[in-house]
């Protein structure tokens, strides 16, 4: 039987042969081992209109089997395969010879047989299936009876249309195996576009592989650059209806997403939930199931929605308008006014789109949100302006924060010229968004001028515009190596946008305290700021477009500590959706750790691939310091190669490019450890050290302790020691060694030690064998990180002295009341203290004591016996 060939029905057969074996790169395990526990179902049905990739689907399925060494029969249905008897023979034949080997049984084309006996007798089978026979059944249309009971019973999974779209890291995968590389822009673009739709992608992907095709052509919106989308929606979907569904479905279109009640209203139908039925059925229209506020909402796939809306104002242009009014009518008295700004515009309602913008933004400014998408600043007329002017300063922050600076100047300088038409909040909101194109232009030598300038002049008092002024000063002053003063002015920022109720703004604040943590060297409570940002903006349900800035320098201290799997995780989650909003700085930082992982784990092309991304980037933005940023990430690694010739070659061009000097006094955080300077010394040190060069590295670290830039300063000594060795002064290396691991240890600064290359590591290998002649200030577990060894099998050392004694009195007071069980909440009302700041004062206490949380504060305290 294993060879033999039965037919089954006109079109297809039986086969028993070896299944097509899996593309490389092919990224979807999670669907192809859906039968693997023996837990679950032992049934799936694939449901979804044409396509969604069932039939390739079925295919890996059936090859994932045969590599787990299990015999699969692929059937595919067609129209004369629908009488029982027929079925029950061709499938007796299968089942007798199975025995009791494990066999997977594959029916693709369910809908030919719907409705009609075969179809029957396939879901009794589902019912009564035998232990070792598993099955997987492809549908365009939902089976017409049963499919609920076996669902209730557990006896058959449903994989709909939402399973089986692409998410972002299949979608990467994917495109990288058919050699497709976008930047992180145009990856979010293509998965907005697509919605994860197979089909979208595969021919965007196919476009996007031709020689000489334009990225922006292949990723528009625009149905009219897709006119073998729109063929195959008429021929495959659409065309497939029957009339009454076609014509709801037009009309429902135009809607994208609604409810019941909207599509009732907006076609004048009775019938609505029948109606929706037999499209969810088809496969046209999906519910909203991840969000528990959409409950009863259904939506088109937006490629589909476009192309049938485009028949409808075709054929009766005048409906098309109708539709959209009532819409925009009814989300506006809902309150949901980014739907009705929406339908405003598609009705051609500009007015009517103005005044929802206007009340959009008092809204949004009332919940402390981030701004809204400046599309809508290109679409609204003269008119709705002249009518608001405070529009103005929406569209120019909203387009400052996707780096769309010059169109931000320009309706800055058009409100300004009615600034006496402003409300005093929105005059004050002028200040915040001159202060924020300085932030997003990559100019933090002026981001300070601008902030303070706006503190000075603020008349309101608004708790989210002085959030907002405080947080781009932090970055100003941190700019200036002034970690103490970014730090309290981030502490404000934090405070001003907990009374605005901005869970974004907090977020943000949390991310440049961790910032000041991280260039200081307190890797461990940069990791606890981010991670208390990350809560804040993800626990309050906000735009998950803008959640990662919570998070978007995690990759980079994951990185650092050389947990490469953790910071590719995170990088992933970054590079879902554009990287609007996210600050320049975090922008460079997840550019540089993109290519030094891909480096790490001996990707060299993958890594390139990241530069050259990073390189596009910089020229879009007119950022020359990320430019810089690229060409000494390049340098570095050719320099740690050892080949002199190329890298005398880029040192050459390196220093002859006059795009970028850095600014006396001036640092991105993003460039701590990747300087112009260091870049150089980097150099010198490897290929003509001197003892020139050795005064230049003592002086930079003496500048960056100076100013508690450890980060930098662990940096330059791990070079230092580097140069001395190289000079035959292996003693002094040593010597040198040990005072970055002493810098490194406490915030376990893994990388930027290991990044320097063999010769670092021999010089750690080298001072661990001094250990048991020096006072224990380096954990034997840091040390154990970087060599790659077992902490056990190092030279033990005292541990670390807990600082008890570096406690203020005011921390030790709220230890107290931690020590005897209050809570934050508790413990601020009886300090006198904001809750935000006891949460700062545990910070250190944590990190004083050793610990990372507060039953380990209680637990330390109590070994000591500091509160008897």
């Amino acid at each position: 039987m294993m060879g033999k060939v039965l037919s089954f029905g006109q079109r297809v057969a039986l086969r028993t042969a070896a299944a097509p074996v899996a593309p490389s790169g092919w990224p979807r395990t999670r669907l192809s081992s859906l039968l693997d526990d023996e837990r679950a179902p032992h049934t799936i049905l694939l449901h979804a209109p044409a396509g969604f990739g069932k039939t390739t689907l079925l295919d890996h399925i059936v090859s994932h089997h045969k590599v787990l060494g299990r015999r699969a029969v692929s059937v595919t249905l067609g129209e004369a395969d629908r009488s029982e008897a027929a079925f029950d023979e061709k499938l007796s034949l299968v089942v007798e010879d199975a025995r009791s080997e494990p066999l997977l049984l594959v029916f693709d084309g369910l809908e030919h047989i719907q409705g009609h006996p075969a179809e029957k007798r396939l879901l009794r089978l589902v019912e009564s299936l035998p232990e070792n026979l598993r099955l997987a059944i492809a549908s365009r249309e939902y089976p017409s009876r049963g499919v609920a009971r076996l669902r209730l019973s557990a006896k058959l999974r449903l994989v709909g249309a939402e399973e089986l779209r692409f998410t972002v890291d299949e979608t990467r995968a994917w495109l990288a195996a058919t050699d497709v590389h976008l930047s992180s822009e145009e990856l979010a673009e293509l998965c907005k576009l697509s919605d994860g739709w197979p089909a979208a992608m595969g021919m965007a992907a196919l476009a996007l592989a031709a020689p000489g095709t334009r990225r922006a052509l292949s990723l528009t919106t625009d149905i009219a650059a897709w006119p073998l989308l729109r063929q195959y929606v008429d021929d495959e979907l659409f065309g497939l209806l029957s009339d009454n569904l076609k014509c709801f479905a037009l009309e429902t279109a135009a809607l994208s997403r609604f409810t019941p009640e909207l599509a009732a209203l907006a076609t004048g139908r009775e019938d609505v939930e029948s109606l929706i039925t037999g499209l969810e059925h088809s496969g046209l229209i999906v519910r909203e199931v991840e969000d528990h506020l959409a409950q009863g909402w259904v939506r088109f796939q937006p490629l589909v929605a476009r192309c049938l809306e485009r028949r409808l104002e075709t054929d009766a242009p005048e409906r098309r308008l109708a539709i959209h009014r009532e819409a925009m009518a009814w989300h506006s008295a809902g309150g949901r006014f980014s739907d009705a700004i929406r339908h405003a515009f598609a009705a051609g309602e500009t007015l009517a789109a103005a005044n929802l913008l206007e009340a959009a933004g008092r809204e949004r400014r009332r919940q402390g949100h981030a701004s809204g998408s400046p599309e809508w600043s290109r679409h609204l007329s003269s008119e709705g302006f002249a009518a608001h002017p405070r529009l103005h300063v929406d569209a120019a922050c909203s387009l400052a924060a996707r780096f769309d600076l010059e169109a931000a100047r320009a309706h800055l300088a058009t409100a300004r010229q009615r600034f006496n038409d402003l409300e005093p909040v929105v005059r004050d909101d002028l200040l915040a968004v001159d202060a924020m194109i300085a932030l997003y232009a990559d100019r933090p030598e002026i981001c300070l001028e601008a902030a303070e300038r706006g503190l000075r002049e603020c008349e309101n008092g608004d708790p989210y515009t002085l959030g907002t002024l405080r947080s781009i000063a932090a970055v100003g002053w941190i700019a200036r190596s002034s970690l103490d003063k970014g730090r309290q002015f981030a502490l404000e920022a934090l405070a001003d946008n907990d009374r605005a109720g901005s869970a974004f703004g907090m977020a943000v604040a949390h991310a440049i305290i961790g910032q000041t943590e991280m260039i200081a060297g307190n890797a461990v409570r940069a990791f606890e700021a981010w991670r208390a940002g990350e809560a804040r903006i993800v626990g309050a349900r906000g735009d998950p477009a803008v959640e990662k800035i919570a998070f978007a320098y995690m990759p980079s201290l994951l990185y650092e500590w050389n947990r490469l799997d953790d910071a590719d995780t995170y990088l992933a989650r970054c590079a879902e959706g554009p990287m609007e909003i996210l600050l320049p700085d975090m922008i460079m930082s997840l550019a540089l750790t993109e290519a030094r992982l891909a480096r790490a784990r001996g990707r060299s092309e993958q890594a390139d691939r990241a530069l050259i991304r990073a390189e596009t980037t910089a020229a879009a933005k007119h950022w020359p310091r990320l430019l810089h940023a690229v060409r000494a990430e390049r340098l570095r690694s050719v320099v740690l190669s050892g080949h002199e010739r190329d890298a005398r070659r880029l040192h050459a061009e390196f220093i002859a490019d006059g795009g970028f000097r850095e600014l006396p006094g001036i640092m991105s955080p993003a460039l701590e450890t990747e300087s112009y300077l260091i870049a150089e010394l980097r150099f010198e040190t490897h290929f003509a050290g001197t003892p020139a060069t050795i005064s230049r590295l003592r002086a930079a670290c003496a500048k960056a302790l100076s100013t508690n830039r450890n980060i930098r300063a662990a940096k330059l000594l791990a070079l230092e020691a580097i140069c001395r060795d190289s000079l035959g002064d292996r003693s002094a290396a040593i010597r040198t060694m040990r005072r970055a691991l002493e810098i490194g240890s406490p915030g376990r600064l893994i990388r930027t030690i290991l990044d320097e290359g063999p010769r670092a590591l021999a010089l750690v290998k080298a001072t661990v064998e001094t250990l048991d002649a020096m006072y224990g200030a380096i954990s034997t577990d840091y040390l154990g990180a970087i060599i790659g060894t077992d902490p056990a099998s190092l030279p033990q050392v005292p541990s670390e002295v807990v600082q008890v004694d570096r406690l203020s009195s005011r921390e030790k007071e709220i230890l107290r009341l931690v020590f005897d069980g209050y809570s934050n909440a508790l413990v601020a009302r009886k300090a006198a203290l904001s809750e935000n700041t006891v949460k700062w004062h545990l910070q250190h206490i944590y990190s004083k004591l050793g610990v990372s949380n507060r039953t380990g504060a209680v637990a330390v305290a109590r070994s000591l016996g500091l509160f008897g």
